[in-house]
């Protein structure tokens, strides 16, 4: 709402904050999150194989390679 209200009292700032909203919503469209199901993930004694299990592929690698070493 206080965005919203910005945008209507700053008609200049608020189309482009609308504009680049709508930029960013159609763009977030197109890459889907999908949970892993509990199912898929195959069960060992190494910690770090479900740790990478979980951590989504679609990832850049160097952005999945660092959630799992936090993880670890």
């Amino acid at each position: 709402m206080r965005l919203n209200r910005l945008c209507d009292e700053n008609p200049a700032i608020g189309k482009r904050i609308r504009a680049l909203a709508e930029k960013n919503k159609i763009r977030a469209m197109g890459r889907s999150v999908t949970a892993i199901k509990r199912s898929i993930i195959h069960f060992s004694n190494d910690i770090m194989d479900e740790i990478k299990a979980a951590v989504p592929k679609h990832l850049p690698r160097d952005l999945r390679d660092d959630a799992i070493q936090n993880e670890h």
